[in-house]
């Protein structure tokens, strides 16, 4: 019974330990690159998902953001506000352009969007095809509308 149980435990480790190797290989090969550098990736409506790692089903409204060859538009019932940008090599520069608001002070998440969208310095896509905009002022995660 010993030695059925060693030869068993030889025969399954010499399987899995050529699995591995083939697997190696394929764990091994870069994905392609996530990140974005171009203003045409960027372009159409979106909804966004995230700011700052609050979820969506978290926050208290939807957004919509607007992205053309040359701006990023948030269109809210209060705030309306928007950046030109361009891309410097693989890096995002985005600079603010004061917009309308109303008389009261931005929610967090109006805040959150702003400060994000005004210190980014990188985009890319997640897993599910959105758009990760990181920098100096957070994170916001856009999804295709």
């Amino acid at each position: 019974m010993r030695t059925a149980s060693i030869l068993l435990a030889t025969v399954l480790f010499g399987a899995l330990a050529g699995c591995s190797n083939a697997d190696r290989i394929a764990f091994a090969t870069p994905m392609p690159e996530a990140r974005i550098t171009s203003a045409t990736a960027l372009v159409g409506d979106h909804g966004v998902a995230g700011i700052e790692g609050v979820e969506f089903t978290s926050l208290r409204k939807d957004f919509t953001v607007a992205i053309t060859q040359d701006r990023i538009a948030v269109r809210d019932d209060c705030v309306t506000t928007g950046w030109n940008y361009h891309f410097d090599g693989p890096t995002l520069v985005t600079q603010a352009i004061p917009g309308p608001t109303c008389r009261r002070a931005l929610t967090p998440e109006e805040q959150g969007l702003v400060t994000a969208f005004t210190g980014a310095t990188k985009v890319s896509r997640t897993a599910v095809n959105g758009l990760l905009f990181e920098g100096t002022g957070g994170t916001v995660t856009l999804f295709r509308t």
